[in-house]
C-alpha cells in the first residue's frame, strides 16, 4: 500500500496459510495508528472492502472479544450485503480505539484461487477522520490461497479396496446363476 511515512492507514490482513475450500476465511481490519482517524472528538472509520464473490461468501462480522465501539454498523450475519463483491462497515467511537484489530469479516472459500480476493478502500463519499483522511486513498488488499479439497493417499487406497470388492461381489453373484440361454 503505498502511504507517507509519517502516516498508517487501516489495512486488510487474511490468513497466513492456504485455505481450502469450503472452509472460512477471515479478515481482519487493522489500524496501528488509530490516532489518524480521530478529529479530537471521535474516532470515524466508513470501509468499503471488495470480494470476488465467485471465491468469496459473506458470513458475519464480529469485533475482538472485549472491543466495543459506540456506533458498528456492518452487514447482518449470513445475509450477503452485495452478492456483486462489496462489504461495507461504519466504525464510530467517541474514544480513541487500541492499536490492532478493529474488527473481522467472516467469508466461506467457495473455489480454488491464488492471489488477492479481497481489497480495502474508503467507499465513495466515506470518510478517515471527521472529514475523511486525504492520505488513506490508496487500497490495501490480503493475498489469500484457496486450495481445492483432495482426497489424502488413505482416502484413495480405501476407494479403491471398496471398488475391487464390489467387483468381486459381482463376479460371484453372475457366478451362482449359471450361463444364460438365448433363444
Amino acid at each position: 500500500m503505498a502511504a507517507s511515512a509519517a502516516f498508517a492507514a487501516p489495512t486488510v490482513q487474511g490468513p497466513s496459510g492456504a485455505t481450502q475450500v469450503g472452509q472460512d476465511v477471515v479478515f481482519t481490519i487493522v489500524d496501528q495508528d488509530p490516532s489518524q482517524g480521530f478529529n479530537g472528538s471521535f474516532y470515524l472509520l466508513d470501509l468499503q472492502l471488495g470480494y470476488d464473490p465467485a471465491l468469496l461468501q459473506y458470513l458475519s462480522s464480529s469485533t475482538p472479544a472485549g472491543v466495543a465501539y459506540d456506533v458498528f454498523s456492518a452487514p447482518l450475519a449470513g445475509v450477503d450485503p452485495d452478492p456483486a463483491g462489496t462489504y461495507q462497515a461504519e466504525l464510530l467511537n467517541f474514544n480513541t480505539p487500541a492499536p490492532g484489530a478493529l474488527f473481522n469479516i467472516t467469508f466461506r472459500a467457495l473455489a480454488a484461487s491464488t492471489g488477492t480476493v479481497a481489497t480495502i478502500s474508503l467507499p465513495s463519499g466515506g470518510a478517515y477522520g471527521d472529514t475523511g483522511n486525504p492520505v488513506f486513498v490508496a487500497n490495501d488488499s490480503a493475498p489469500v490461497t484457496i486450495t481445492a479439497v483432495v482426497p489424502e493417499p488413505s482416502s484413495w487406497a480405501l476407494m479403491g479396496l471398496g471398488m475391487l470388492g464390489l467387483s468381486l461381489a459381482g463376479r460371484r453373484v453372475v457366478g451362482r446363476r449359471g450361463p444364460t440361454i438365448a433363444h
